[in-house]
């Protein structure tokens, strides 16, 4: 789990539901910055501007804009 996290820029989830987060916390854990849908669960986790970021999931262009990876060219995974 740690050579998979330790290869990211940081994490992204657009989940439009999600019932536990649990990636979201390994991945802070590892020092992987996280942008997370602003959803039940993941809300109770990541606060904005906190510890990472929070977005709409409805909103597609935001996502993209506050990537921390889109702008920098490099890779960075989605977890949907």
């Amino acid at each position: 789990m740690k050579s998979f996290y330790s290869g990211l820029d940081c994490l992204v989830v657009p989940s439009l539901w999600e019932p536990q987060g649990l990636v979201e916390i390994e991945a802070q854990a590892l020092g992987v910055p996280v942008i997370v849908s602003n959803v039940e669960a993941l809300n109770e986790i990541i606060h904005d501007g906190e510890n990472g970021l929070l977005l709409s999931p409805a909103t597609l262009m935001t996502w993209r804009k506050r990537s921390c990876c889109s702008s920098r060219g490099q890779a960075c995974v989605v977890n949907s």
